[in-house]
Order: C-alpha cells, then sequence, then structure tokens
C-alpha cells in the first residue's frame, strides 16, 4: 500500500475526501476485488480504495477493462446501497460527469454524455465505465476514468473508440483533482436521492436528476442494438434482444425505454449498444 499518492500523505487524502477507509496501491488485480475484500471483512463503509495501475480489471459480464496504465484513474468506493442500489450505476454515472465538468476550464467544455447503463462519452467517445457489484449487502461502485494516457496507451479493440482527458485539453490532468471532484458530485448526488425519498415509496431518480440524466443521455433518440432483461406493457419481465431499436428516456426507477418495431418496453437491466443517432 501506498504511503502517499499524487504527493498527498495517505492519511490527508482520507480527511480531504471524507471517507472512512482509504487505500491507495501501486498495483492491484482489481479494486473492485480489493473494496469487496473490505466489505466483507467489515470495513467502515464508505470505504475507498485507488490503483496506479489493475492487472485484472474488468467491465460489465466479465469483459476485461484496460487499466493497466498509471494514466488513469480507477478507483472503487463501497456504499451501503440499501434501497437505492439499483440506481447507483445511474449515480456514478452522474458523479463522473458532474466531476469532470468541474475539472474542465468553462471556454473547452466537451460534449460529455452518459450511456445507459454504465459509461460516460466525451464527444461520442468512451471517457469512463463504471461497474457496480454487491457484496453482501453492501455495493462496490468501481469507476475508471482515462484521464493522462495518451492515444497509443489506450485500446483499439472495442465497438467504441475511448478518449482521454489528456487527448482532450493536450496537457495533464491532476488526477487527484478529478478524484476529489468526482466523490464531492458522489456526495451530492447521494444527498439528493435520500432527500428526494417519499417515506414508504421505492427509491426513485428525484425529478430535477431525472431530467439531468435524460438530457445528457447518449441513448435518447439513437438507434440502438439491445440485449437483455426488460418490463413488457403487462408488467410481466422477459428477455429483449432487438438489433434495430430505438433508445427513449431513462425512468426514475431506472429502467430505459426502448422501442422496437413491435412494442415499447422498459429495459431494466442488459447491454445497449449505439449504431447512430441524434
Amino acid at each position: 500500500m501506498l504511503d502517499a499518492w499524487e504527493g498527498v500523505d495517505a492519511g490527508k487524502w482520507a480527511a480531504r475526501l471524507l471517507v472512512d477507509h482509504v487505500e491507495f496501491h501501486e498495483e492491484v488485480g482489481s479494486t473492485n476485488d480489493r473494496a469487496r475484500e473490505l466489505a466483507l471483512s467489515g470495513a467502515p463503509v464508505p470505504a475507498l480504495v485507488v490503483a496506479n495501475r489493475q492487472t485484472a480489471g474488468r467491465g460489465r459480464h466479465g469483459r476485461p477493462w484496460a487499466s493497466n496504465h498509471p494514466g488513469g484513474l480507477w478507483m472503487s468506493l463501497t456504499d451501503e446501497g440499501g434501497a437505492f442500489a439499483p440506481l447507483l450505476p445511474l449515480i456514478a454515472g452522474a458523479a463522473v460527469l458532474r466531476g469532470v465538468e468541474a475539472c474542465l476550464e468553462r471556454a473547452r467544455q466537451p460534449a460529455l454524455s452518459l450511456k445507459w447503463p454504465n459509461d460516460v462519452y466525451l464527444g461520442g467517445q468512451k471517457l469512463a465505465g463504471i461497474l457496480c457489484e454487491s457484496a453482501e449487502g453492501t455495493v462496490v461502485v468501481g469507476i475508471g476514468v482515462n484521464v493522462n494516457q495518451g492515444a497509443e496507451d489506450l485500446p483499439t479493440d472495442g465497438d467504441v473508440p475511448p478518449v482521454s482527458l489528456r487527448m482532450l485539453r493536450g496537457s495533464a490532468t491532476d488526477k487527484g483533482q478529478v478524484l476529489e471532484a468526482i466523490l464531492a458530485a458522489w456526495r451530492q448526488l447521494r444527498e439528493e436521492l435520500e432527500a428526494g425519498r417519499r417515506p414508504g415509496a421505492p427509491a426513485r431518480v428525484p425529478e430535477a436528476l431525472l431530467s439531468e440524466l435524460n438530457g445528457r443521455s447518449a441513448v435518447y433518440g439513437a438507434a440502438v442494438a439491445v440485449q437483455g432483461t426488460a418490463r413488457h406493457s403487462n408488467g410481466r419481465l422477459g428477455p429483449i434482444e432487438d438489433d434495430s431499436a430505438t433508445g427513449g428516456l431513462i425512468q426514475g426507477d431506472g429502467a430505459l425505454v426502448i422501442r422496437t418495431r413491435a412494442q415499447t418496453v422498459e429495459m431494466i437491466a442488459g447491454s445497449v449498444r449505439i449504431l447512430g443517432g441524434r
């Protein structure tokens, strides 16, 4: 474990980030795996794990996530989850959007968007990915952001070309600043969730935040290929697989409206690949 990260003592980071337990590593297999170990061992929540390199980083469905480069911000945060657990991937995406924007000059504000359920795009290219996993009642929120990699450092074999903040700005960005901004946005968003909760009602995304998410959605109005589980008009859940659908609005429970030639459904889990759109 590192005694300092980005020139700041690890103990000072814990106070600055308002987390109960923080670890910085030069290298781990996966920050999600280490955060899960902390959760299962009874470590205080929230706990934060940050690594300069991941040797076994992964995305959704076990796909490899190229994160063995110190230019990226690779982090995992534990959260109590509770009733809000299904909404946390969207909340993490919103935190990355807000956090990254807070780090950029107003004159160079990028076209940042959220690709349901777990990616953040910069001008149509992938800037960040999110992976939320359960750990016996605790949620591990994994976030990877391409910060200081050059084009030569990023993978070229994905469906969506990757991009980094360095490629946008032409110079390095302070990873500590990005980390602080994302966690500040995360805390604010969690407070918004709590404030918008009605006693006895299911957890939902507050209307103002939902409007923000839909206004930044990369999927809305786009031609998409989808595969996963959907809620149909009769309320029943069933599989959906369609290569010529259209993305709709994100709903308050986190589902995504999908329109096919035959029907309109609410997708609650699965993958969405953008084929084109507005």
